[in-house]
């Protein structure tokens, strides 16, 4: 277990002057163990026209001009990847 002395903020003009209070705080450490695990994902890559003409333009204002066709690539990504609180 460790313990840590925390100051509490001086006004600019006290910088000079000894603390007037410290407080102890007491972290509890925990030991996290994270074991290494595959997580499947796929990966989104643009799809280039056959033709080789070069992508139609996309409009802010015009949505339907935001799809473009896409080659999905599934892939698993290896490591010590930490959990989130949902998952």
């Amino acid at each position: 277990m460790a313990t840590a002395a925390v100051q509490l903020p001086q006004p600019a003009s006290h910088f000079d002057a000894p603390p007037q209070q410290s407080v102890q705080v007491s972290l509890a450490e925990k030991p996290t163990t994270v074991k290494a695990r595959d997580v499947p994902t796929s990966l989104n890559y643009y799809k280039d026209p056959e033709d080789g003409s070069p992508p139609h333009p996309t409009y802010v204002d015009k949505p339907e001009t935001y799809d473009r066709p896409v080659s999905e690539h599934p892939v698993s990504a290896s490591g010590p990847f930490r959990r989130t609180r949902d998952g």
